[in-house]
């Protein structure tokens, strides 16, 4: 095989991006906000699971966007009438800045789902006899459930850090400023789904007392957790020098599972002639 397989990271900034990537992503995107759209009703009308819950059930649907980008960028270079790719090279920063966004917000509301029903069935549980008509069940169950989500969601964002800086071709401090603005507006977006009074009303009190900085933090909150601790992820990733790791890995997947099981096994050789 001859050419360069795997690029050699000069450390200089370079364009990290081309009209084919920027295309599927914007596409991707597209898609997956269509499908949320469409999918918000239909989940909207299932009564019989409580409101709350149902919230955090449509964001778990920007999860999609992973194999949807994927579906879109190889059908885009198949029409370019590209004959495979020959040197392989790890994604823009805008390309993984936004995957990290869907997938965490993804995660994050599936953890809200998932502990949301627990809490709401331990309440009823509990309660079962006594007279509930007094208690907020809907605020028991977004309080419990975000003092879950919050910390599930500050140690997955330093395993996204990890990958954000094994996996980006460059402009990592880029791709993870982006994950953190993408998933702010994730959020805003799916609350305007799901809840555009509610937001709007919240809006319009937080501008009527002068409390707008406060109403954008308090959004903003969990979007700083991702961009902090996906800070710590990146600085570990650096720190071990594991830029090369994502390379390899990227490299190796356009393999036969013949050649890959032939690269590992040349590498534990030499692991071992060094040992």
């Amino acid at each position: 095989m001859s050419g360069q397989i795997v690029s050699r990271d000069d450390g200089r900034w370079r364009p990290p991006s081309n009209l084919r990537e920027g295309l599927a992503t914007v596409v991707a995107l597209a898609l997956v906000f269509g499908f949320i759209q469409i999918a918000a009703p239909f989940v909207q009308k299932a009564e019989f699971i409580a409101k709350e819950i149902r919230d955090y059930a449509v964001g778990i649907g920007f999860a999609l966007f992973v194999p949807v980008y994927r579906i879109v960028n190889q059908g885009l270079q198949a029409a370019q009438g590209g004959s495979g790719l020959v040197r392989p090279d790890l994604s823009p920063w805008f390309v993984t800045g936004v995957t990290t966004a869907a997938v965490l917000f993804a995660w994050n509301q599936f953890v809200g789902f998932v502990s949301g029903a627990a809490i709401a069935a331990a309440i009823r549980r509990v309660g079962e006899g006594a007279d509930l008509s007094q208690v907020d069940i809907g605020a028991a169950v977004t309080l419990g459930a975000t003092f879950i989500v919050i910390p599930l969601c500050a140690a997955a964002s330093i395993l996204a850090g990890v990958l954000l800086n094994r996996t980006t071709r460059s402009g990592v401090i880029f791709a993870l400023i982006l994950a953190s603005i993408a998933y702010l507006g994730l959020s805003v977006f799916t609350a305007w789904i799901i809840q555009p009074e509610s937001l709007g009303a919240a809006l319009r009190e937080a501008m009527q007392e002068q409390q707008a900085l406060a109403f954008v933090a308090a959004l903003a909150f969990i979007a700083i957790v991702v961009f902090l601790f996906g800070g710590i992820g990146v600085i570990i990733s650096r720190i071990r020098r594991e830029r090369s790791i994502g390379r390899l890995s990227n490299a190796a997947r356009r393999l036969e599972p013949s050649e890959r099981d032939a690269v590992t096994q040349d590498v534990l050789d030499r692991l071992q002639k060094s040992a």
